[in-house]
């Protein structure tokens, strides 16, 4: 793999690289500072790349292994103790209650989503939870685009009776 290569690589899947990256590492500025260890550190060893997978597959066990490492890294910190003034000035708000009550409407809203016809049910899956346009909807499910604007249509009314029941 040539330094071009490699720079073409990181220019096509550096952002694909930091989304896959921060679900481990809850930080934007932490997922950017290890995609770009995983392109220095793939730059190194560029020689070592024999092509048994894709240039992408291979950055991407890099960047894995880089985030391991900063975990252990990380995890073995000292931490100081924060001044009592300060502390709530600095304090991240407890998240607990916001998740909780997330999930909880995901599973009240499946729940609901049951009880909708499953011609209904399909549509409203495909576009508000799989993100897909009425098109592509059209096109997958061989039906015209205005009948996955009914069914939408529909569908809502029958989401909007079941949540209230």
């Amino acid at each position: 793999m040539t330094r071009t290569d490699l720079s073409e690589l990181f220019e096509r899947s550096h952002r694909r690289l930091v989304c896959s990256l921060l679900p481990m590492a809850r930080n934007r500025d932490v997922a950017e500072d290890v995609a770009a260890a995983a392109f220095a550190t793939a730059l190194k060893k560029r020689h070592t790349f024999r092509g048994e997978s894709a240039p992408a597959t291979w950055l991407t066990a890099i960047a894995f292994n880089e985030m391991k490492n900063w975990w252990r890294k990380d995890r073995f910190t000292p931490a100081e103790p924060i001044d009592p003034v300060l502390s709530d000035r600095w304090a991240e708000p407890d998240l607990l209650i916001q998740i909780l009550h997330r999930k909880e409407c995901c599973l009240r809203l499946r729940k609901t989503l049951r009880l909708i016809p499953a011609i209904y049910r399909r549509v409203l899956v495909d576009h508000f939870i799989d993100g897909y346009s009425t098109r592509q909807i059209a096109r997958r499910r061989r039906i015209p685009q205005g009948t996955v604007l009914s069914r939408i249509f529909t569908g809502k009314r029958f989401l909007r009776a079941a949540w209230a029941a």
